[in-house]
């Protein structure tokens, strides 16, 4: 079917066309017009069509560590009074299917960490690397032990579509 700059759209009758799977497809067409019935050579044309990516996925973090085994989907770290600032204590890392902006990640401290512990750390939000930025000098008990949700998410600058 053609539009109204005579372009031809496909319809896709049983399944949706996907970028991560397959981002280009050669499809033969067979064209019923004028010319094709008095050149049957003309009745069949080859299209190449490029899917365009959109942001259908979202991060996933990788919990690749020995303890995974026991603890799913955490990151553990341990940290001692001593250490320093701006020391870096973690790294976290998520991955996402998509391309391009679409599939860059950007890291943050939840709001959902408890105010204390958001004090004490920083991430990089282009490494996902976790640092100390304040001593761990009278830290109250109950703050102990801390406990950072950390959040990864994609398409960074476009918060309707990230």
């Amino acid at each position: 079917e053609l539009n109204e700059n005579k372009d031809c759209n496909l319809i896709l009758a049983r399944s949706g066309l996907d970028h991560e799977s397959m981002d280009e497809y050669s499809i033969k067409m067979a064209l019923n017009t004028l010319t094709a019935f008095v050149n049957p050579n003309k009745m069949e044309a080859r299209v190449n069509v490029t899917i365009q990516d959109k942001n259908d996925n979202t991060p996933r973090f990788m919990y690749d560590a020995p303890y995974n085994k026991l603890v799913k989907d955490r990151y553990l770290a341990t940290v001692s009074e001593y250490t320093t600032i701006q020391e870096e204590i973690y790294e976290v890392t998520a991955t996402d299917k998509d391309s391009g902006e679409f599939g860059k990640i950007k890291y943050e401290i939840s709001p959902d960490t408890d105010t204390t512990t958001r004090q004490y750390f920083r991430i990089d939000p282009d490494t996902g690397v976790v640092m100390v930025v304040k001593p761990f000098e009278n830290v109250p008990d109950d703050a102990l032990p801390f406990r950072l949700i950390i959040t990864a998410r994609d398409n960074p600058g476009q918060m309707d579509d990230s």
